[in-house]
């Protein structure tokens, strides 16, 4: 029963697979349907997959069959080479009819059961996400730092100027980049170097962020005399934590991006303008 269970759920993460190329695939020999959908007898096609509505299987399903929150009827003469799978529905199968694999149909007491079960599935999935991203931020801030460890003094945010005021520079410059970047992206050689330009911008976002993760760690968790990355670390996880919670997150985020340009624009400014003489 438990690898039912499993068999079912994965095929829940496909369907969500299904809904987003559905365009693709309704161009080959699949069917992919938001209304009652009947394979004749003689009809040959690949896969079967309808959401809330009814299917009719007289013909050929190669592989699979997936009905959510719709009945399902397979007549006599019908021939199904994979999984037969119906979510919130019933099946309906005739005597004669030639299921290569399991059939598993999924009953809920109410047609809304559906719905939060999807629901459940995209919350663990952006939750899972976010779980990812956040400790991919605090493994590069910590490699970030150690990769500027042999410098005397890694010190990006500065040069004279205080943070509020790179950020205001990254703010309006920000924007001007942005459409820069769309500009080059419209053409395939132009795509690359909106790409490389990305990829510039990112690492002086994560030279930022380790910055930040730093200063934050040495002044919340008092550590200014333990090894360098124990502040960064300490730091980061302060930080990851300030950008899940919702609303303030995202102004904390955008306030680490508007550094991280404001800083790029001033570090390479600082290394084109002319130097005064003595």
């Amino acid at each position: 029963m438990k690898q039912r269970w499993i068999v079912a759920a994965l095929f829940i993460m496909l369907i969500l697979f299904a809904a987003a190329v559905r365009p693709a695939l309704a161009a080959g020999e699949e069917i992919i349907m938001d209304r009652d959908v009947a394979v004749t007898s003689g009809q040959s096609i690949d896969n079967l997959i309808v959401f809330g509505n009814d299917a009719v299987v007289k013909g050929t399903v190669r592989g699979s069959v997936i009905v959510i929150d719709g009945d399902l009827t397979i007549e006599k003469n019908a021939r199904i080479g994979d999984v037969v799978l119906v979510i919130g529905g019933i099946i309906k199968q005739q005597d004669g009819a030639n299921v290569s694999d399991e059939v598993l149909n999924i009953k809920f007491g109410n047609g809304a059961t559906i719905g939060f079960l999807i629901a459940a599935i995209l919350l663990v999935a952006g939750w899972a996400l976010r779980l990812a991203v956040s400790l991919l931020l605090i493994v590069f801030a910590v490699l970030t730092r150690l990769a500027l460890s042999k410098r005397r003094s890694p010190e990006p945010i500065g040069f004279g100027r205080s943070p509020f005021r790179l950020a205001a520079i990254g703010l309006v410059t920000g924007l001007l980049l942005l459409i820069l970047f769309l500009f080059l992206a419209v053409s395939v050689i132009g795509l690359v170097f909106a790409v490389l330009l990305f990829i510039l911008w990112l690492v002086f976002f994560f030279v930022t962020f380790s910055t930040v993760a730093e200063k934050v760690g040495k002044k919340w968790a008092g550590h200014e005399q333990r090894a360098a990355l124990y502040p960064v670390l300490c730091g980061a996880i302060i930080l990851v934590g300030f950008l899940n919670i919702p609303f303030l997150g995202g102004f904390l985020l955008l306030g680490l991006m508007w550094l991280a340009t404001g800083w790029m624009v001033v570090y390479f400014y600082d290394k084109v303008k002319p130097k005064k003489s003595a």
